[in-house]
């Protein structure tokens, strides 16, 4: 075997952090579609899914979370809706599909304002002056 490849077992497949990741996904997704099919959803569409994603981006930006996870579950909550949509109504699919793409932009956007604004912050010049 050549040197610096890395070996597969069973025993770390079973320790991956997958699964992890996929239920923490889908239970931000469940809960973003649990207030987007609830009465505020009906008034405020619109704005949870255009100011959701970018606070999200934002709280993960300022946590050095996962930008790629936040992401992904904005776009697999607005594939949903372009599922149940295509369901209910069979229409604006196109609209849904691009939207799932723009609302994981939107996340990535929070994230990269809440990382300037940490490193404008980290790097100011001190009040003590």
């Amino acid at each position: 075997m050549a040197p610096g490849r890395r070996v597969h077992s069973v025993t770390a497949m079973s320790n991956s952090t997958t699964p992890k990741r996929l239920a923490i996904g889908l239970a931000g997704a469940a809960a973003i579609n649990a207030i987007v099919l609830s009465p505020l959803g009906d008034e405020g569409f619109f704005a949870i899914a255009v100011i959701g994603p970018i606070a999200t981006g934002i709280v993960v930006g300022l946590m050095r979370g996962d930008t790629r996870l936040a992401a992904a579950t904005w776009a697999v909550t607005g594939l949903f809706w372009l599922v149940f949509d295509w369901i209910v109504n069979q229409e604006d699919v196109a609209f849904h599909a691009v939207f799932a793409l723009a609302m994981a932009g939107l996340v990535a956007l929070g994230a990269s304002l809440a990382r300037a604004a940490r490193r404008i912050v980290h790097h100011a010049p001190s009040a003590r002056a």
